[in-house]
């Protein structure tokens, strides 16, 4: 059975230095038992969580490679920890990652796929929201990963489906039906042009590589995307369970007309 969830009570923390992978207060949190995967977690935001959650187990289903992350439940334990709410995540941890050398992607077919895989994730799900942030790791390849900003939730809109149902509810309504009316070819031929700048690659002959997750991800079935959100509803508000269902509905409708 797939493992949504972990507990917090399982690790021992350390803060982490680091400026990157969004957040300003993060821990690396090692397992107490061999089984489970060393992780980073993020707390200060509330959106970290269910952003992360959403964009890295669709990845799996689109068969592309971005750090997993966990929903982490808490109890007195480790709640000085994290003192503010419950909305915490655990992404797996990736050991010896460094930045990309692009002249190793353009000598490296397998490395340029996964560079395209990648790009397609961030023109789907951040709408130019974000500088996107890519990694190599000798273990992993090149992935993405900090998906704080995607799908255009934030605090703001979650606290507001928290504390107000009603007010979340309508401006829920209103951040979709925004939604089905961008253009979100334009985002993915920004994105592919991106690519081939850097690359100095012909912008065609990337583009079926570009495409193949964008294909994966059309197809997802309802009932993997329930699965998903079903793991949200026991943390999140139900007007933002149905936000992301909702989301990913019409970019499936979005990537089809694209494709």
């Amino acid at each position: 059975m797939e493992t949504y969830t972990l507990n917090t009570t399982d690790y021992d923390y350390r803060i982490l230095q680091h400026e990157g992978f969004g957040g300003i207060c993060k821990y690396i949190a090692t397992p107490k038992k061999a089984d489970r995967p060393k992780l980073l977690i993020k707390h200060e935001n509330i959106q970290s969580a269910c952003n992360a959650f959403m964009v890295s187990r669709l990845a799996d289903l689109c068969n592309v490679y971005t750090p997993r992350a966990y929903l982490m439940s808490k109890n007195g334990e480790t709640r000085r920890l994290f003192p503010m709410h419950p909305f915490i995540v655990g992404i797996e941890w990736v050991e010896n990652f460094s930045p990309v050398d692009y002249d190793n992607v353009k000598a490296s077919p397998a490395l340029l796929q996964q560079y395209l895989d990648s790009m397609a994730l961030y023109a789907m799900f951040c709408r130019i929201a974000d500088t996107p942030q890519f990694a190599y790791s000798p273990s992993k390849g090149i992935f993405a990963y900090d998906w704080d900003e995607a799908f255009d939730v934030t605090d703001f809109i979650i606290k507001l489906c928290l504390y107000n149902s009603e007010t979340g509810t309508e401006q829920i309504k209103k951040m979709l039906q925004r939604f089905s009316q961008y253009p979100f070819e334009n985002d993915a031929e920004l994105c592919l042009q991106s690519v081939a700048k850097r690359l100095n690659a012909n912008i065609d002959a990337l583009r079926p590589g570009f495409m193949q997750t964008m294909n994966r991800f059309s197809i997802i079935s309802e009932k993997q995307i329930s699965a998903l959100t079903d793991v949200l509803s026991g943390t999140y508000p139900i007007p933002l369970v149905v936000y992301y269902e909702e989301y990913i509905r019409i970019l499936q409708i979005k990537t089809k007309g694209y494709l």
